[in-house]
C-alpha cells in the first residue's frame, strides 16, 4: 500500500514542553554510562536483544516517579542497579519552552530531572536548571507539579507501553481490565475519581447543614429572651443617652483645653527663638572677630614661615660659604706652612753652609799644626755640645708629649663634630616627620574617616549605595560611632579597644557576606566584622557587677548613637569593668580594694595606656604602648598646633646645632694648624740635634789631631751642594708666595659675601622675633575670643535644648490634641462647644451615673443586656445566613456535578466511538476489520478482529477473539489499538517497546507506516519506538525521524529474566 504523503512532506511546529531531549544512565541495569539524545518528533531505537533498549524506557519511567513494579523489571529498586555498583543515576532532560513553561526564570528552557538509587534501597530526586549544574529543588512534590503542568501521565500504560505489557495485553487481559485500561489511557478514570470525591464532600456538607438547622430553634428562643429584657430597659437607656451626650461634651472640652495648651507652647517657643536669634547674632560677631584674628595670625604665621625659610636658605648658603672659605683657608695655611718650612730649611741650609765654610777655614788654619790650647778648647766645646744635646733631647720629649695631646684633642674634636652632625641629621628627620604629621592631621581633619584607614571613605560610600542589600544597615567603624566624655582617656581607651575601633557590626551572616563582598571589590582585605543580632537597647548590667560608681570606667566615659556599639564593646572587651585612673598607686588600691563594691573591677588602665590586672592575688603590670597617636578624642587643631610648635623648636635647635658644628669644625681646623706647627718645630729641633752631633764629631776629630786635610775636597763638594739646595729652596719659596697671593685674592670676595649673609640673617632673625611676639599676642587674643565663643555656644546649646524641649512639648501637646480630636470625632463627628469647665462636666456625669447605678441595683446592666441582645441577634442571623448560603452552594454544586457527569458520559461515549472507528480504520490497512464493544454499565470492553475482511470472506472462523490471534496478528492489533487510543491522549510523548515482535516483514512495514503517518499529523508530540529488528530500510532518517542504533554493552551482571 502506497502512502499518499511521506513524513518529510509534513511541516509543523515542534512541541514546546515535556519533550524528552536527552537521557543519561549511570550504573543502570546493563548500562555503565550512557547518554542518548532524542529528536522532537519520531525516534526509533534499533538493536538486537540484549543491547539495553528496554532499559531506556525503564529508566525514563523510574526517573519520572513511577514504581519498579510498573516496569515489570523487578520487585524492588535495587534490582535496577548494575551488578558490582553501589548506586545508579538516571537523568532526563525535558523541554521547557513557550507559554506553558514551568518557572522558566529558574529552570530555563529545559528541566533536568535526576534520580539516584542506592544499594540500601534509598533514593533521591534533584530538579536542575537547563545547564544541569544548579539544583533548583529536591522535592518529589515539585516533580509531580511539573508532570501535571506538562500533562505527562507516567503511570498511564499507553504513554510508555513496556514489552511485557505489549506482549500479554490482548492475550490475557480480562474484559474489565481492558475497560480499565481504556479509562486510564483516556484519563477518564481520573475525572471519575474527582466526581466521586466531590460527591463525598457534598454528603459531608449535607450532614453539616442538618446539624446547623437543628441549632436554629435554640438560637431563636435565646434571642427572644434577650429582646424582652432589652425592651424593659428604656428608662435606663435615657440615662445612658444623657451620660453619652455629656461624655461627648467632655471629650470636646478636652480638645478645647488642648488648643489652649498648644497656643501657650507656641508663644513660649517663639520667645525662646527670639532669644536664640539674639545670641546667634552675638555669636556671629564673635566668630567674625575670631576669623579675622585667625586670618591675621595665619598671615603672620605665613610671613614668619617665609622668614624662617629664608633664614634656613641663608644658613645653607652660609654653610656652603663657610665650607668654601675653610677649604681656601686650609689650602692657604698649608701653603703658608710650606713656605715657612721652605724658608726655615733654606735658613738652616745657609747656616750649615756657613758652618761648613768656617770649619773648612779652621781646617786650613790647622793644616800644619794644632796647639795644646786648641785641643783643650775643643774638649770644652765637646762638653758644652753634649750638655746642649741633653737639653735639646728633653725639649724634644716635651714637644712630642704636647704633640700627642694635640692629636688627642683633634680626635675628640672630630668625634664631637661627627656626633653633632648625627644629631643634626636626627633633628632634621624629626622636623620632616613633624611636617608629615601636620599634613596627615590636616587631611584627617578634612575627612575624619581616614583615621580608620585610607579606604574607609570609599567603603562607607559603597555601603550607602548598596544599603538596600542589607537586612539592617551595618554600624561602623565603631570608633567613628562613639565619642569620649573626657578626652584625657583617649590613649587608655584605645589601648583596650585596639582594632575594634576599625570594626563593623552586622546583624546576621548574610549581611556579613554582603559587606565582605563590597570590601573585596575595593581591595579592602583587612576589614574586620562582628556578627551580632541587633538590639535596640543597651545591656542591663546589675550594679553588683560594676565597679564603685566613684570610679571612671570606659563604659561610663563613652557616648554612642547606637545601643549595639555599647553591647559589642561589652561583649568583646568587657568595658564595664575597665577602670581609668592617672596614678599607679591609685590603680593598685583599686585592683586590690576589698569589699563587694570592687567585685566588678576587671583591670585598671592608666592615662598613658599602662595596664594593671590581678592574677592569683598578685599584680600584673603591662607597660604602656609605644604608639601615642589616637583615633578617638582627637582635637586636630590642638594637635596640629602642638606639632607646629615642636617644628619651630626643632628648627631653632637645628640652627643652634649647626652653629655648634661650625664652631667645632673651626676648632678642629685650628688644632690641625697648631699640630702642623708643632711638628715643624720638632723637625727643627731634631735637625739642630743632628748638627750638634756632627759638630761634636768634628771636634773629637780635631782633638785627636787627625789629619783632616784630605776632607777639604769633600767639604767643597758639600758646600756646592748646599748652594744648589739654597737656590732650589729660594725658587720653591717664590712659587709658594705666588700661590698664597692667589688664594688671598680668591678668599676676599667669599669673606665679603659671608659678612653680607651674616647681616642678612641677623635682620631676618630680628623680624622673625618681632612677628613671633605678635603671634603670641594674637594667641592671647584668640584665646579670649575662643572663651567668648564657647560661652556663646554654651548659651546657644542651652537655648537650643530649651527650644528642643519646648518643641517636644509642643509636639507632645499637638499629638495629644490630634489624638483627642481623633477620639472626639470617632465618638462625635460634629463638634460640641460648651462654656462649662471639664470639672463641671465631670460632676454632672458623676451625678447621672450615680442615679443610673441606683436604678440598676439588682438588675443586669444596660450595657450587659444590650450586648447580650445584639450578640444573640447576630448569632441567630449569621447562623441563618450561613445555612441559606451553604444550602445554595450545595444545590449549585450538586446541579453542576450532575451536569458534568452527564457531559463525562457523553465524552466517554464519544471517545469510545472514535476509538472503535479508528481501530477498525487502522486494521483495514491490512485488509482486516475489528470491533470494540463497550459495556459501560458493567465496565467491560471486548475486542474482536476479523481477518481478511476486505476480501469479502463471510467465514465466521475469520472472526476471532484477540487471545486466539497469532503473535504477529496480535502485535499488529495492539499497534492499531494504541494508535486509536493515542488520538484521545494529550501527553507530549509516547513510547512503544518492541511493537513489531512476532510480525512478518509486511506487517512490520505497514505498522511503521501507520506509526509514521500518526506522527506526521502530531508534530507537537514525540514518539519513541523500540524495535529489535536490524533491517530498518523502511525507516528513512530525516529532520523529523531519528534512528538510534544500539549495540550490546559490556555487561557485568546477568540479564534479568523479564527481558532486555
Amino acid at each position: 500500500m502506497k502512502r499518499a504523503r511521506t513524513i518529510e512532506d509534513e511541516e509543523g511546529e515542534e512541541g514546546q514542553v515535556g519533550i524528552i531531549e536527552k537521557i543519561n544512565l549511570e550504573n543502570f541495569m546493563c548500562h555503565a554510562n550512557l547518554e542518548m539524545k532524542f529528536g522532537p518528533n519520531v525516534n526509533f531505537l534499533v538493536g538486537l536483544n540484549g543491547s539495553g533498549k528496554s532499559a531506556i524506557l525503564v529508566a525514563l519511567t523510574i526517573c519520572l516517579g513511577s514504581r519498579v513494579s510498573f516496569t515489570n523489571r523487578g520487585s524492588k529498586i535495587t534490582d535496577l542497579i548494575r551488578k558490582g555498583a553501589s548506586y545508579a543515576t538516571v537523568s532526563v532532560k525535558l523541554r521547557n519552552r513557550g507559554s506553558d513553561a514551568f518557572k522558566p526564570e529558574e529552570y530555563g528552557e529545559s528541566i533536568v530531572v535526576e534520580r539516584r538509587l542506592t544499594k540500601d534501597g534509598q533514593g533521591s530526586y534533584k530538579l536542575k536548571d537547563a545547564t544541569g549544574r544548579r539544583t533548583i529543588s529536591t522535592k518529589k512534590s515539585e516533580l509531580v507539579v511539573i508532570l501535571e503542568q506538562f500533562n505527562i501521565q507516567i503511570n498511564n500504560p499507553c504513554v510508555i507501553l513496556m514489552q511485557d505489557t505489549s506482549r500479554e495485553f490482548l492475550n490475557s487481559s480480562k474484559a474489565t481490565d481492558k475497560y480499565q485500561f481504556f479509562l486510564m489511557a483516556t484519563q477518564l478514570d481520573q475525572m471519575h475519581n474527582d466526581f466521586d470525591f466531590i460527591d463525598n464532600q457534598l454528603e459531608i456538607m449535607k450532614q453539616l447543614l442538618s446539624n446547623k438547622e437543628k441549632m436554629l430553634p435554640d438560637l431563636e428562643k435565646q434571642l427572644k429572651t434577650f429582646e424582652r429584657e432589652y425592651r424593659e430597659m428604656d428608662q435606663l437607656r435615657n440615662f445612658e443617652e444623657d451620660i453619652k451626650r455629656l461624655n461627648k461634651t467632655l471629650i470636646w472640652a478636652h480638645v478645647r483645653d488642648g488648643e489652649d495648651l498648644i497656643q501657650n507652647s507656641k508663644e513660649h517657643l517663639k520667645r525662646l527663638e527670639g532669644v536664640k536669634e539674639k545670641i546667634d547674632s552675638k555669636l556671629k560677631e564673635a566668630d567674625s572677630e575670631f576669623q579675622n584674628s585667625e586670618k591675621d595670625r595665619i598671615e603672620r604665621t605665613s610671613i614668619m614661615n617665609d622668614l624662617n625659610n629664608k633664614i634656613i636658605e641663608s644658613d645653607v648658603e652660609k654653610r656652603n660659604l663657610e665650607k668654601t672659605i675653610n677649604e681656601l683657608k686650609k689650602d692657604l695655611r698649608a701653603h703658608q706652612a710650606k713656605g715657612k718650612d721652605a724658608g726655615q730649611r733654606m735658613h738652616q741650609t745657609k747656616k750649615r753652609l756657613d758652618n761648613l765654610r768656617s770649619h773648612m777655614q779652621q781646617i786650613r788654619d790647622r793644616a800644619f799644626s794644632i796647639s795644646k790650647e786648641e785641643n783643650e778648647r775643643s774638649e770644652r766645646q765637646i762638653a758644652e755640645l753634649e750638655e746642649k744635646s741633653k737639653e735639646l733631647e728633653a725639649e724634644l720629649m716635651t714637644m712630642n708629649q704636647k704633640l700627642e695631646s694635640k692629636r688627642n684633642e683633634m680626635d675628640e674634636a672630630s668625634k664631637r663634630v661627627e656626633k653633632i652632625s648625627r644629631q643634626l641629621r636626627e633633628k632634621e628627620e624629626e622636623y620632616n616627620d613633624l611636617d608629615k604629621k601636620v599634613r596627615t592631621y590636616e587631611q584627617q581633619k578634612a575627612n575624619r574617616v581616614r583615621v580608620f584607614g585610607h579606604k574607609m571613605p570609599q567603603m562607607l560610600e559603597s555601603i550607602k549605595q548598596h544599603l538596600h542589600r542589607f537586612h539592617r544597615p551595618p554600624i561602623g567603624p565603631i570608633g567613628m560611632c562613639m565619642n569620649l566624655n573626657d578626652a584625657r582617656w583617649a590613649l587608655a581607651t584605645e589601648t583596650i579597644l585596639r582594632n575594634l575601633l576599625d570594626t563593623f557590626v552586622v546583624d546576621n551572616h548574610q549581611d556579613e557576606k554582603v559587606l565582605r563582598d563590597l570590601a573585596i571589590r575595593l581591595d579592602f582585605k583587612e576589614i574586620a566584622v562582628v556578627v551580632q543580632t541587633f538590639l535596640d537597647r543597651v545591656y542591663s548590667i546589675p550594679d553588683r557587677d560594676q565597679p564603685d560608681p566613684a570610679f571612671v570606667t570606659i563604659l561610663r566615659n563613652i557616648r554612642a548613637d547606637h545601643a549595639m556599639v555599647y553591647n559589642v564593646l561589652i561583649d568583646q572587651r568587657k568595658i564595664e569593668g575597665v577602670v581609668l585612673t592617672e596614678i599607679l598607686d591609685d590603680a593598685k588600691f583599686i585592683i586590690f580594694k576589698p569589699g563587694p563594691q570592687n567585685s566588678g573591677v576587671g583591670e585598671v588602665v592608666l592615662k598613658d595606656g599602662a595596664r594593671l590586672t590581678k592574677r592569683n592575688n598578685s599584680e600584673n603590670f603591662i607597660a604602656p604602648p609605644h604608639q601615642t597617636n589616637t583615633k578617638i578624642g582627637v582635637d586636630f587643631d590642638q594637635v596640629i598646633k602642638e606639632c607646629q610648635v615642636k617644628m619651630e623648636e626643632t628648627k631653632e635647635l637645628c640652627a643652634r646645632v649647626q652653629r655648634e658644628r661650625m664652631s667645632m669644625e673651626n676648632k678642629r681646623n685650628d688644632l690641625r694648624v697648631d699640630n702642623g706647627k708643632l711638628q715643624r718645630q720638632i723637625l727643627d729641633k731634631k735637625t739642630m740635634l743632628t748638627q750638634m752631633v756632627q759638630e761634636k764629631e768634628h771636634l773629637k776629630k780635631n782633638t785627636n789631631k787627625i789629619d783632616e786635610t784630605h776632607d777639604l775636597a769633600e767639604m767643597e763638594a758639600s758646600a756646592e751642594n748646599y748652594d744648589l739646595e739654597i737656590k732650589d729652596l729660594q725658587a720653591e719659596q717664590n712659587k709658594i708666595e705666588i700661590v698664597i697671593d692667589e688664594l688671598l685674592k680668591r678668599l676676599q670676595p667669599y669673606e665679603s659675601n659671608m659678612q653680607t649673609i651674616l647681616k642678612q640673617v641677623a635682620g631676618l632673625t630680628e623680624k622673625s622675633e618681632q612677628i613671633r611676639e605678635d603671634l603670641n599676642n594674637y594667641a592671647g587674643r584668640l584665646q579670649s575670643i575662643t572663651t567668648k565663643l564657647e560661652q556663646f555656644k554654651k548659651k546657644v546649646a542651652q537655648t537650643e535644648q530649651e527650644i528642643k524641649r519646648a518643641s517636644a512639648e509642643l509636639a507632645k501637646h499637638t499629638a495629644e490634641y490630634e489624638s483627642k480630636v481623633e477620639r472626639a470625632k470617632a465618638t462625635c463627628p460634629e463638634r460640641i462647644n460648651s462654656n462649662l469647665k471639664t470639672s463641671e462636666i465631670d460632676s454632672q456625669m458623676a451625678a447621672l451615673q450615680h442615679r443610673l447605678r441606683e436604678e440598676q441595683k439588682g438588675k443586669k446592666s444596660l450595657a450587659e443586656i444590650t450586648t447580650q441582645y445584639k450578640e444573640a441577634k447576630k448569632r441567630y442571623e449569621e447562623a441563618k445566613k450561613l445555612i441559606n448560603k451553604l444550602q445554595s452552594y450545595r444545590e449549585r454544586i450538586t446541579e453542576d456535578l450532575n451536569e458534568r457527569v452527564l457531559r463525562w458520559q457523553d465524552f466517554r461515549r464519544s471517545i469510545a466511538k472514535r476509538t472503535r472507528i479508528l481501530f477498525n480504520v487502522f486494521l483495514s490497512q491490512k485488509g482486516c476489520a475489528g470491533s470494540i464493544n463497550f459495556n459501560h454499565k458493567d465496565k467491560e470492553l471486548v475486542i474482536t478482529v476479523q481477518l481478511e475482511a476486505l476480501k469479502g470472506s463471510d467465514n465466521q472462523n475469520s472472526v476471532r477473539d484477540t487471545r486466539s490471534l497469532s503473535g504477529g496478528e496480535r502485535s499488529f492489533s495492539t499497534v492499531a489499538l494504541l494508535l486509536a487510543l493515542w488520538e484521545a491522549m494529550e501527553c507530549p510523548f509516547r513510547a512503544l517497546d518492541e511493537f513489531d515482535v512476532f510480525m512478518d516483514a509486511v506487517s512490520r512495514k505497514l505498522s511503521i507506516e501507520m506509526l509514521l503517518n500518526s506522527a506526521s499529523s502530531h508534530r507537537r508530540r514525540q514518539f519513541i519506538f523500540v524495535t529489535p529488528q536490524e533491517n530498518t530500510s523502511s525507516i528513512v532518517s530525516s529532520r523529523f525521524v531519528k534512528v538510534i542504533q544500539m549495540y550490546p554493552p559490556d555487561r557485568l551482571q546477568g540479564t534479568l529474566s523479564q527481558g532486555n
